[in-house]
């Protein structure tokens, strides 16, 4: 597996407005887990970085296939994203920054390509909440868990949830969901392509590849979130739960918890 994080848990502290006024900034905690499954190598990474005026930004990116280029691929991808949607806020922007570097490092995609989700957090206007604006392709998910429940963000980039989406019965489009139809290194073919969304909340994010999100149904998950408050043993419960089927994939979690300091 590769990893890759600015550090390990971090905090904001307040800073002071152009106003002269004291703006208070979210503060926040990760905790990440990922295990192998029945796979021979981990090609999954993570990443998350944050900036000086209240911004971070994480992403979980699952390199494609079991070549070595897989998880090179996966960490570049992430480590890009991350480190350009902190300083820029731009989610969507910075996974074509990640496209643009696996093409440069990897020219003409003969080493490997990934998916990834990428949530940036920023200040929201609203007292005691952030606001999230995700970016992902291929079948890394996003969830969020506050008071109105578990929703997930993301919608898949699969020929199987596609096949869903025009009405094909589940029996058949689910063989097909280990196709993806979109990926980090193809999104600068067509940007349009890159699934987005934005919310305000309070409430828990949790990224994950999906050795986490296919396998465990949405109660499941949403019972691991509300059991566990600890974000690190939050994320190491979804995984040990992702990789129980002798055929498990790849999984590994983040869990976001974020408050805004008074």
């Amino acid at each position: 597996m590769s990893t890759s994080s600015a550090q390990p848990d971090a905090v904001a502290t307040p800073t002071r407005c152009p106003s002269g006024d004291f703006q208070p900034l979210p503060r926040w905690r990760v905790g990440h887990a990922s295990l192998i499954g029945s796979r021979t190598s981990n090609a999954d990474s993570y990443s998350f970085s944050s900036h000086a005026d209240g911004r971070a930004a994480f992403a979980v990116a699952d390199g494609i296939g079991s070549r070595p280029g897989a998880a090179e691929a996966a960490e570049t991808a992430a480590g890009t994203a991350v480190s350009d949607a902190a300083a820029n806020g731009n989610p969507t922007q910075a996974l074509l920054e990640a496209s643009q570097r696996l093409e440069l490092d990897q020219p003409g995609g003969s080493f490997g390509d990934t998916v990834m989700v990428l949530a940036v957090m920023s200040p929201a206007e609203e007292a005691d909440m952030v606001t999230w604006d995700i970016a992902w392709v291929g079948d890394c998910r996003a969830y969020l868990l506050d008071a109105d429940g578990l929703r997930q963000l993301t919608h898949d980039h699969t020929e199987g949830q596609r096949l869903r989406d025009v009405g094909v019965d589940e029996s058949i489009a689910a063989r097909f969901d280990h196709i993806v139809i979109t990926t980090v290194r193809h999104a600068m073919d067509d940007p349009a392509e890159i699934g987005t969304a934005s919310v305000s909340s309070n409430g828990r994010m949790l990224l994950v590849s999906d050795g986490v999100g296919k396998p465990l149904p949405d109660d499941l998950i949403e019972a691991a979130l509300t059991e566990f408050p600890d974000p690190t043993e939050c994320a190491q419960a979804l995984v040990e739960l992702g990789v129980l089927d002798d055929r498990a994939d790849n999984a590994t979690a983040l869990v976001i918890d974020t408050s805004v300091a008074s």
